[in-house]
């Protein structure tokens, strides 16, 4: 046990989009236009299902449900670290090196509930 967590880093992220490598550097932080023009559409686009009366109903089912009030079933679909293999590097537009890790954030929608906002870390 003593040796757990003391090997090195492999690089990479474990989540979604497993492929891509974490440990950016200054220059990998900035956005090229055309990778912006995909992000943009894509946060668009998820602020619009946001705001809509579907995404509103599902919240209050969801909420409902948590409060342990008799709702209809409801279904939550994780894939945990299967996401890359839903979503494909080579699905993606984006071909910077910060800009997928957005646009995987973007894409890979739960359908759980979709928030206006979206936390790029």
């Amino acid at each position: 046990m003593e040796r757990c967590g003391q090997g090195g880093s492999t690089g990479l992220d474990q989540t979604a989009l497993g492929k891509i490598q974490t440990g950016f550097t200054p220059a990998h932080l900035s956005v090229t236009p055309g990778d912006a023009d995909i992000l943009k559409r894509l946060a668009e686009r998820v602020a619009e299902i946001a705001h809509s009366s579907e995404m509103a109903d599902t919240r209050t089912l969801w909420k409902k449900l948590n409060r342990l009030e008799r709702v209809r079933p409801l279904v939550l679909c994780d894939p945990e670290n299967g996401w890359n293999e839903i979503i494909t590097e080579a699905e993606m537009a984006c071909r910077g090196k910060l800009a997928p890790r957005s646009e995987g954030a973007l894409v890979a929608g739960d359908g759980l509930r979709v928030k206006p906002t979206v936390i790029v870390s």
